[in-house]
């Protein structure tokens, strides 16, 4: 969707809203924010590549904040109020009343806090599927990059919670931050009673009931219903060790740590783990053996001239004492 600035459109549309729906599985996000767009009293907002693009300028700039680059110009929350108002001045086609949908490919929600953040009169769908499919899909969508074998397979599992989990940790901070502007909708309770979470979700978005509503939502549900397929046994296991006791998680009805398998396969399932987790642990003991000590260190020494972490340099000092 192509935009221009306006100024004369930024009072107008800081009275409405826009509504960013993000969650760590892909194919059920899609499905709800498809589900929505169908609704006819919910508005039409920009790209999400554009807010992408706006958080990680925000980054950028509060990094340069936080070293003392720019903080002569401005502080983080004038930064916040200029990039909200260069975004209110952009005239966007067709953004109806009240809250607009944020279309195109939707958040991971690793960008969901900050978007609270930024935009105090967005609202925020939190799409909660079994994170077992978002690791899948990132095995999927991730080419082995450390060669193949065992050890290579267990490292980028291993690598595809960390992302899967930070996403999580990142939207369930964005509800504890602003729980008002923030709803989670659990495929696993919409499975069990899906006009009721349907509902929910028109309400928190101030939208009347539609009926035909239903029918996308209890679609993504079932597709979220057989989780881990492309797993083995072994990674489904040791997935269910790791994020079984995720308090959020099971609060939304998923209790990872009662995988449904059968009891051949859970045998192999909890050898194979436990031999997953021990290569694990080899490489990183064996990456710490490798790590020299210190920052620049040749030999557990520093290089003469050499600054260590956090230490200011020359020119930082003259500009301090000036």
């Amino acid at each position: 969707m192509h935009a221009r600035y306006r100024p004369d459109v930024a009072a107008a549309a800081s009275e409405s809203g826009p509504v960013f729906v993000g969650g760590v599985v892909p194919d059920a996000t899609r499905r709800v924010q498809a589900a929505l767009a169908a609704h006819p009293a919910l508005g039409r907002d920009l790209d999400f590549a554009l807010y992408a693009e706006l958080v990680e300028l925000r980054r950028r700039m509060r990094r340069s904040i936080e070293r003392g680059f720019i903080d002569l110009f401005c502080n983080a929350e004038e930064l916040d109020q200029r990039l909200r108002a260069w975004r209110d001045g952009l005239d966007v086609p067709d953004t109806g009343a009240g809250l607009r949908l944020c279309e195109g490919e939707p958040d991971s929600g690793a960008r969901l806090a900050e978007l609270a953040a930024l935009f105090p009169n967005a609202r925020l769908v939190h799409v909660v599927g079994d994170p077992r499919r978002a690791v899948a899909a990132e095995l999927t969508s991730d080419a082995p990059s450390e060669g193949r074998g065992p050890m290579a397979d267990w490292t980028r599992l291993e690598a595809a919670l960390r992302r899967v989990r930070t996403a999580l940790d990142a939207a369930f901070e964005a509800a504890r931050a602003a729980p008002e502007r923030v709803l989670a909708i659990s495929m696993a309770r919409l499975a069990g009673d899906p006009e009721a979470e349907a509902r929910r979700l028109c309400a928190f978005l101030d939208l009347p009931w539609d009926a035909a509503l239903r029918a996308p939502l209890e679609a993504a549900a079932a597709a979220d219903a057989a989780p881990g397929d492309a797993l083995s046994a072994g990674a489904r296991v040791w997935l269910a060790g790791q994020l079984g006791g995720h308090p959020e998680l099971r609060a939304l009805g998923y209790d990872l740590r009662d995988a449904r398998l059968p009891a051949p396969q859970r045998l192999w399932g909890v050898l194979a783990s436990r031999l997953g987790a021990a290569s694990l642990a080899a490489r990183r003991r064996v990456r710490a053996a490798r790590r020299p000590r210190g920052v620049g260190a040749v030999g557990g020494k520093r290089p003469e001239g050499a600054r260590s972490e956090g230490e200011p340099s020359e020119a930082e000092r003259a500009r301090g004492s000036t």
